[in-house]
């Protein structure tokens, strides 16, 4: 079975839901909040995780108690967590959603510890693993995107990398 290493962002979504969007300077009133794991790194290794799949989820958490939580929820869904370090000084990333009616959305990232994944953390994280990096995420990273895709083709021998994404992401 292949050994995947799931390289992307580890986000603690903060979500409301609301009738509409807010007009700017204007309050709304939601219907309904929760916090859930979340983060499209974390999202995917958790998804291999609950198929079976030998993944290992690397990235960064901040020493809070988002970060504790997010530990927690690997575990509990399959994840190897040996390369998800703790950035010190750093809050775990958060992502404040708001989610209206029809289902638009406005997302608000605040990448907090997912910014400690530069390209020093990801030389040492995972060559000589055994693991197939997967990079997971969007353009809107930090640029490591661009090194975490060099760092899979020189690991797999242009084995190639996925859709790819950003750490920061």
């Amino acid at each position: 079975m292949l050994k995947c290493a799931v390289i992307g962002s580890i986000n603690m979504d903060m979500v409301v839901r609301v009738d509409r969007f807010p007009k700017p300077g204007e309050t709304r009133t939601g219907d309904r909040f929760s916090v859930v794991p979340g983060g499209k790194g974390a999202n995917q290794a958790v998804a291999l995780g609950k198929l079976g799949g030998q993944v290992a989820m690397a990235g960064c958490v901040g020493r809070d108690a988002s970060g504790e939580t997010y530990r927690k929820n690997f575990a509990e869904n399959g994840v190897d967590t040996r390369w998800v370090e703790t950035a010190e000084n750093c809050t775990t990333g958060t992502a404040v959603i708001e989610v209206e009616r029809a289902g638009e959305n406005h997302i608000i990232v605040v990448p907090g510890a997912n910014e400690a994944c530069d390209e020093a953390w990801l030389e040492r994280t995972l060559p000589g693993s055994g693991y197939f990096p997967v990079p997971v995420g969007n353009s809107q990273g930090n640029g490591i995107y661009r090194r975490e895709k060099a760092a899979c083709r020189r690991e797999n021998r242009g084995a190639g990398s996925g859709s790819g994404g950003s750490c920061a992401g």
